[in-house]
């Protein structure tokens, strides 16, 4: 059987075409991503659930407390802090490990004649683990951008409340081309530093297709995570109803039935990671696009080979 055209990275494409890219490249490959993913973002899940079930506790807990009357702080504890921690941690370590695993994946591909037929863990280890350490860079980077942004926005607001008219939109601005500054950074062998400011040079100019992208891909991502979600989100507000109950014990939700929310709250996690491949994937062919468009980078790369003939 013919295989079908090979989906090349960098290509100007309209949005549509990149939508179909998208598509395209999950058909072809979908076995080898959701292997990967469960590989190694399945035993994450199993324990960042239990971090996130424990703070859905807290978060019952608290609002009984609140309808009682009684003192909040009594369940800040160091139990509260080591879950939150622990979620937190994860949930970083499950963004890199997915973003690591969506563009080795895409970079095997583009540069592999057998582009992923036959591919394992093994033979991908050298660029998951380059791009995992890249990926966890690029987080890090992010969130501190991000700080920087929000305490400078609070600082002009403290002189004049004009201030936001400017900096909220301003801000909401820049965020759209960063979403291009983690495929950069994996995809180039370049500093952090020229990651970020290629992504305003790249993302400004393509600021609406990177926009359409993130929210098309934003939204499927949602509506995954949230189908997902709903035998969770009901189970945990059954045994909520249970809780609130007068008639209430400390036995009366099962240790069967507290088995069965962490369960689906496994699945609530994983689900997430996977309804995001779709927003990483086209964030990347996002990329893609505006590297042809801006860069010529298809030509560069011809131009070199043909010096090194």
């Amino acid at each position: 059987m013919e295989q079908p055209r090979k989906i090349e990275l960098y290509e100007k494409r309209a949005f549509g075409e990149k939508l179909n890219a998208t598509f395209d490249f999950l058909k072809e490959n979908w076995k080898p991503l959701l292997k990967f993913t469960t590989y190694l973002l399945l035993p994450l899940s199993l324990i960042q659930a239990a971090g996130a079930s424990k703070m859905t506790s807290f978060g019952m807990n608290l609002s009984m407390l609140q309808q009682s009357g009684d003192d909040i702080l009594s369940i800040l504890d160091s139990t509260f802090l080591t879950n939150y921690l622990l979620t937190l941690l994860c949930a970083v370590i499950g963004t890199g490990l997915l973003a690591s695993i969506v563009y080795a994946c895409m970079k095997q591909y583009a540069t592999s004649e057998n582009r992923l037929n036959g591919i394992t863990l093994t033979d991908l280890k050298p660029l998951l683990l380059k791009y995992f350490g890249r990926s966890l860079m690029a987080i890090i980077f992010t969130y501190a951008f991000i700080i920087l942004i929000v305490v400078l926005i609070a600082l002009l607001a403290v002189a004049t409340l004009w201030s936001l008219l400017l900096t909220i939109p301003a801000f909401v601005a820049c965020c759209i081309p960063m979403a291009l500054f983690t495929p950069i950074y994996l995809f180039e062998d370049i500093s952090i530093f020229d990651a970020f400011g290629k992504a305003f040079r790249l993302g400004f100019p393509t600021w609406g297709g990177v926009f359409l992208i993130g929210l098309v891909m934003g939204l499927l991502s949602m509506f995954i995570n949230s189908v997902a979600s709903i035998p969770y989100t009901v189970a945990t507000m059954v045994k909520y109803l249970f809780s609130m109950s007068e008639l209430s014990t400390e036995t009366t939700v099962s240790f069967g039935y507290n088995c069965l929310v962490y369960v689906l709250a496994v699945i609530s996690t994983f689900s997430a990671y996977i309804g995001a491949i779709f927003l990483y994937l086209g964030m990347g062919y996002q990329y893609g696009h505006a590297s042809e468009k801006i860069d010529g980078i298809t030509i560069t790369n011809d131009i070199e080979n043909f010096d090194n003939l």
